[in-house]
């Protein structure tokens, strides 16, 4: 589980200030979109730790690959998880905050953030949503061990 990744503020749109609780399908319709960064995360560390153990690499030996053009299976799966992420931040934002970059993104979300709370608006904390802990999907045992 990840206790500091800032998940997106799905409990109200960022832009209108407005509750976004839209009834069922926009409950589930939130949980298929965790349910896609969970999984990318968890194939990424599976296809991450499968390599590592077969080569006997160190993580720094291991993500040293990703310099050397060409497939890359780690390349890969970041590029999944980065996009089930992005999709999981972009989720209920206007279409034309697609078209940020990255950080352009994450400090528009965080100005957007800061101006609901001081406006006395509930932000998600860091760490795994409430609507999501009743899933097991979010939970695993896999870890690299020192």
């Amino acid at each position: 589980m990840f206790d500091t990744f800032p998940w997106p503020q799905w409990s109200f749109n960022l832009v209108t200030g407005k509750s976004n609780q839209k009834g069922i399908k926009y409950q589930e319709s939130r949980i298929e979109v965790a349910i896609g960064v969970a999984d990318a995360a968890r194939e990424l560390r599976n296809i991450r730790n499968r390599i590592r153990i077969q080569n006997q690499w160190s993580l720094r030996e291991l993500y040293r690959t990703l310099e050397i053009s060409g497939e890359n299976p780690l390349k890969d799966a970041h590029e999944k998880l980065d996009q089930a992420v992005k999709q999981a931040y972009l989720y209920g934002l206007p279409r034309e905050m697609s078209k940020l970059t990255p950080l352009e993104l994450l400090l528009c979300l965080n100005e957007l953030c800061v101006t609901a709370e001081t406006e006395g608006i509930e932000i998600v904390a860091p760490g795994l949503p409430e609507f999501c802990k009743k899933y097991s999907r979010f939970f695993s045992e896999d870890c690299i061990n020192m």
